[in-house]
């Protein structure tokens, strides 16, 4: 479906960036905007890469999909893990956005935890409230696991912590969705504004200061928060 037709002629989307690397959401927001530009750019491009790829684009963008992790960032410092996973973030994402920026951030699956152990979930709550302070008119997606048509699962890791994931799965302890019902949740997404981020109390970290693997940390997310 071509979502570029559907837009009412006061909110025309022509110009799109993906900030993020996964295939699952370049080839959506392709299949939903085929007639629109779409710039790519990769989560760990630095600010002065990205102001010379933006360059070549039209900027500011009508539509901006917030949809990355530095997986590699579990065994970095927490200035550097943070640095990596929000504010490098927030400052390339000024550098795209003005007030009429539609901006759609893809969030991870809250819990009615205050607080958490883990590094990829402190990280992606605080992108989301930091985005809310920056960028008001930010909509939030969270989504659970992804599966292919293969039914394989779209995680990041290695071969230990995909096995337990699916060990996980089995057991309905993380949900799931497939690429259909991901594609559906996007679109309705872009064509309503009502949900948007809202203004509820930060996650606090716990540790979150030690490095650790990823499975290590997706560990201390299930058992601990």
């Amino acid at each position: 479906m071509d979502l570029s037709q559907t837009m009412s002629a006061q909110t025309p989307i022509r110009n799109v960036v993906i900030y993020g690397n996964s295939p699952k959401f370049i080839t959506i927001i392709k299949a939903l905007f085929p007639g629109a530009h779409i710039t790519l750019l990769s989560w760990r491009t630095s600010e002065s890469e990205a102001i010379l790829i933006l360059s070549k684009s039209p900027i500011p963008a009508d539509l901006l999909v917030v949809c990355g992790y530095d997986y590699g960032s579990y065994g970095m410092s927490k200035n550097l893990y943070l640095d990596h996973n929000v504010y490098r973030i927030l400052a390339i994402c000024k550098m795209i956005t003005n007030d009429a920026t539609r901006i759609i951030y893809i969030d991870t699956l809250s819990t009615n935890k205050a607080w958490t152990h883990s590094r990829y979930f402190y990280a992606k709550k605080l992108l989301g409230q930091e985005l809310k302070i920056a960028f008001p008119q930010t909509q939030a997606l969270p989504i659970p696991t992804v599966f292919d048509q293969q039914r394989q699962i779209g995680m990041q890791g290695g071969i230990l912590s995909k096995l337990a994931a699916k060990a996980l799965i089995h057991l309905g302890i993380i949900p799931t969705i497939d690429l259909e019902q991901l594609q559906d949740r996007i679109e309705d997404s872009i064509q309503s504004p009502g949900n948007r981020l809202d203004s509820s109390p930060m996650i606090r970290p716990i540790l979150i200061n030690i490095p650790r693997s990823q499975l290590i940390d997706r560990a201390l997310r299930i058992l601990l928060g």
